[in-house]
């Protein structure tokens, strides 16, 4: 199987919550989705959507009037199709059975040797968030997170005041203070480290049962020089969605949850029928 092959097949396989064997085929991704059209494989029939993946032999069919981007690793492309088209998908490519020609544009070459990096994310965390009526919204627990300024966020069933305690991996405390928001940033002044790793908590004591809650965990902060890789991959202005979709994607598969859902956030507030990217978002 080769390197492409395998990026595909572990992309393909976190976005949809599939395991690795589930997924050997695999050789791209669909990453717009615009109108109606169906993913045939063999004789069963269903709808085209976004973050679909595709294997050899599968047929794309599009109505009139629909389009769709669909990345394909070992061709380095992403095809753009226009209905009405019937397209058939093979290990080196995409090709038009009947229908309007495919457009293409080439998948740059530093998203593949991105690809192709293996997962530097952290390694997991055996620590398991408490959550007794507080639910801290990020970082996650386990994730890698891109920047050094995160945003974090909580949210309990008691309005009150919290205690936010940030700390980093060997116990040493960052900082820890009383307040009554539900959000923090790092000031400008004061970012977090590069690779380091941390834990954060929020606590606060029950005005209803005078019980304490608190919730508790770990992230990773991603070393300067994958920030700096990754930051030189993000779209620029005016990108197409299918490229957004791309970056998530990638952003996705290193555990950056994070910051993967910020760009689902943005897609799915730019296109609200790409229900997937909505799901994604929240």
């Amino acid at each position: 199987m080769s390197l492409i092959r395998v990026f595909v097949l572990a992309a393909a396989c976190v976005l949809a919550g599939l395991p690795v064997h589930a997924a050997e085929e695999v050789v791209g991704m669909v990453l717009d989705v615009q109108g109606n059209g169906e993913l045939v494989r063999n004789t069963q029939h269903s709808k085209l959507q976004l973050l679909n993946y595709v294997k050899p032999g599968e047929q794309l069919r599009l109505d009139a009037g629909a389009k769709a981007s669909v990345s394909h690793y070992g061709a380095k492309l992403i095809y753009q199709l226009s209905g009405p088209v019937l397209a058939e998908v093979d290990s080196g490519a995409i090709r038009v059975l009947s229908g309007t020609p495919l457009a293409t544009k080439s998948l740059a070459e530093k998203v593949v040797l991105a690809a192709l990096s293996p997962n530097t994310g952290p390694a997991a965390f055996k620590m398991r968030a408490i959550m007794l009526d507080l639910t801290l919204l990020g970082p996650k627990n386990g994730t890698l997170v891109l920047g050094t300024r995160p945003q974090f966020r909580w949210e309990a069933n008691e309005a009150t005041a919290y205690t936010f305690t940030l700390e980093r991996a060997d116990g040493a405390v960052v900082t820890q203070f009383k307040t009554d928001a539900s959000a923090w940033e790092p000031p400008p002044a004061a970012p977090l480290a590069y690779g380091q790793s941390y834990r954060w908590s929020v606590a606060y004591t029950s005005a209803v049962d005078g019980e304490a809650r608190q919730a508790m965990a770990q992230f990773q902060v991603a070393s300067e020089a994958e920030h700096a890789s990754l930051e030189a991959l993000r779209p620029g202005a005016g990108a197409p969605i299918d490229e957004w979709v791309l970056y998530a994607s990638l952003l996705q598969n290193r555990q950056m949850l994070d910051d993967a859902r910020a760009i689902w956030q943005d897609i799915a507030a730019r296109r609200p029928d790409l229900s997937k990217a909505g799901s994604l978002a929240r």
